[in-house]
């Protein structure tokens, strides 16, 4: 399925999300409710038993469960039944990890230095070479998000501890102009 179609597919269930919420008759919105989440829990008992039996696999099999946790569309759905084998902090690790050569483009970095009830606390730290001015901090905030909530939906809030611009060097003058003459 292509990127494209995802999308599609996503955009309609969100649509048909809103008329759940919108139906008025108490009824018949739990009725629905009901139907949805025992369709989530029938596939993820069924998912469930297909990881366990890959896992069962020996090495082949773990190695299998590392590309389906990394292929986007497999773990993304792995992650939505609360499935996926890797635990947060690996998942934001690798996030950072591929967002980092986005950064580097900027003379940039980022640093993890917290995770505490849902609240990840992300310090970017810039380099010399380049200024840091306010937009590209906000560009490269923005840009770390995204991997961030792409890699760990139960993410509540990133906040992010002072960006990081390279130290300044105070200059001093050590004489006056009439001292020079």
């Amino acid at each position: 399925m292509s990127t494209a179609n995802l999308q599609q597919l996503s955009a309609n269930i969100e649509d048909l999300v809103q008329k759940i919420e919108a139906i008025t008759d108490p009824e018949v919105r739990a009725d629905v409710l009901t139907l949805v989440r025992s369709v989530m829990e029938l596939h993820t008992a069924g998912l469930k038993r297909i990881l366990e039996v890959v896992s069962a696999s020996g090495e082949k099999g773990h190695h299998i469960l590392t590309v389906l946790a990394a292929d986007e569309l497999a773990g993304s759905l792995l992650l939505l039944h609360g499935l996926h084998p890797a635990d947060i902090e690996e998942r934001i690790a690798k996030a950072i990890e591929r967002a980092s050569s986005q950064l580097r483009s900027h003379g940039a970095s980022a640093k993890i230095l917290a995770i505490e009830d849902g609240v990840l606390r992300i310090r970017i730290e810039q380099s010399g070479q380049i200024s840091g001015c306010g937009s590209t901090a906000a560009a490269l905030q923005h840009l770390v998000e995204e991997y961030i909530y792409a890699a760990a939906p139960e993410i509540v809030s990133v906040t992010f501890d002072n960006f990081a611009a390279p130290a300044l060097v105070q200059l001093s003058v050590t004489g006056t102009a009439a001292a020079r003459t």
